[in-house]
């Protein structure tokens, strides 16, 4: 059930990549701003989780840990936007994988755990993959932005689950999690308010956003609802197995992008021709595999 559970959730983050994907490269040009209303209107449906169950007041130790990953949530999100406008959405999102490699790497030089064959060759399959995906032989800079913007937001999002892992075995009330998160990430994003040419650009997108406020609400629940199903599937499955579960998105917005483009028509930024479709699937599940093997030990 648990397996279920992350590949829904994988799904439901796929659609909600791809709205954004369409609202970076359509509709806002500053990533700043198009974070701050997300995040507005991720606070707005933050009720939606008292369905599962009401949040409790948490362990005084761990609030610094949920300040944390407020911190960690906004900081990620921008480089992230400012990358889908400069690659596909499914290249962008599976260079998410990237910091999936630091753990284990982090232990080997730090603490001088011995790795084994199987972990390098895992490793090297998703630092190849991800390498391969954004090569340009023809450009002057070989890797694209969206390469090394994402190698950074990958590093903070593996150290952002390693803090969720941490906050699940101090407070076992898993919706706590979502909760005291979101309120920490919204209290950041405000304080964008504070410099006046984000405020002022932020002003100037009021009519935008009132224009496509669906997107946003569409993009939000489905991301609350990916975020859910990650948040309640760790609690059941182990870090490894979850990670190489939610890996799938890639594949999800591939699909999916392939179906809205060709039938619906829809103007998304992502090369939907056979020999990128084949290109991307190959190295989506050299990913995947590269993940599984970087977990064995």
């Amino acid at each position: 059930m648990a397996i279920f559970i992350v590949l829904f959730g994988a799904f439901s983050y796929a659609l909600s990549e791809i709205i954004y994907g369409y609202l970076c490269n359509n509709q806002f040009k500053n990533p700043v701003t198009l974070t701050f209303f997300a995040s507005i209107i991720n606070f707005l449906f933050l009720p939606l989780i008292f369905f599962w169950g009401m949040p409790s007041i948490p362990p005084l130790n761990v609030i610094p840990a949920y300040l944390a990953l407020g911190i960690i949530m906004v900081l990620v999100q921008i480089p992230a936007y400012q990358a889908f406008k400069e690659n596909d959405t499914s290249v962008v999102n599976c260079l998410w994988t990237l910091g999936k490699v630091i753990l284990p790497l982090a232990a080997f030089i730090f603490l001088g755990e011995k790795l084994a064959w199987q972990q390098y060759l895992g490793f090297f399959l998703i630092i190849f993959s991800n390498v391969f995906l954004n090569f340009d032989a023809s450009a002057k800079s070989k890797l694209n932005l969206a390469f090394f913007l994402m190698l950074g937001c990958s590093l903070f999002n593996t150290a952002s689950s390693v803090i969720e892992k941490y906050i699940l075995n101090e407070d076992t009330n898993w919706i706590n999690l979502i909760v005291y998160v979101n309120i920490f990430s919204t209290l950041i994003t405000s304080l964008m308010l504070l410099k006046k040419n984000i405020r002022v650009d932020i002003i100037k997108h009021t009519t935008v956003f009132s224009a496509c406020w669906k997107h946003f609400i569409g993009a939000e629940i489905l991301s609350f609802i990916g975020h859910c199903c990650g948040i309640y599937a760790l609690s059941g499955l182990p870090l490894v197995v979850k990670s190489a579960l939610s890996s799938t998105e890639s594949a999800f917005i591939l699909v999916l992008s392939l179906f809205m483009i060709k039938i619906l028509k829809f103007n998304l930024k992502e090369k939907v021709e056979k020999k990128d479709i084949y290109k991307k699937i190959i190295c989506f599940s050299v990913v995947i595999i590269g993940i599984i093997l970087s977990a064995q030990s």
